[in-house]
């Protein structure tokens, strides 16, 4: 039996992370963190398959943190940024270092879960057919 997929979600928007994690708990681990701070540990810890990450946090820069993780986690799950709009767009990482991607808050959130349970196990499928860790290429856009 494989381990399920892990979702790590890190927004302080509570409406929103109720919505989005109803919509991927039916089929992954879904696990909800209100501040940056604690999302390096998580990561590294719990081994999530996707994170979705606010980048304007309370008390922390998102996109800091994105380049602490980029720099020193051996964990490389899929990130998302959660946008409300175009604004994760100037900041963003180059892609060749991790997979990121944008979600906006008005995204489809139903068939954003499908399309992400495909990539995930698609990902693991790859990973274990061939042992070798890598970085996919998934990533949503904003419409």
């Amino acid at each position: 039996m494989t381990d399920p997929i892990r979702i790590l979600i890190v927004d302080d928007d509570q409406e929103f992370t109720r919505e989005l994690s109803s919509h991927l708990a039916s089929w992954a681990q879904v696990r909800v963190l209100t501040e940056g701070g604690e999302a390096r540990e998580s990561i590294e810890r719990w081994h999530p398959d996707a994170v979705f990450l606010n980048p304007i946090l309370p008390d922390c820069d998102g996109f800091e943190l994105l380049d602490t993780l980029f720099s020193t986690c051996q964990v490389r799950p899929l990130v998302f940024c959660i946008t409300s709009g175009g604004t994760a767009r100037l900041r963003m990482p180059p892609t060749s270092h991790w997979p990121v991607g944008s979600l906006p808050r008005t995204a489809d959130l139903a068939a954003i879960s499908v399309s992400l349970r495909v990539a995930c196990t698609a990902r693991r499928q790859r990973t274990t057919s061939t042992d070798t860790p890598g970085a996919s290429s998934v990533v949503a856009t904003e419409p």
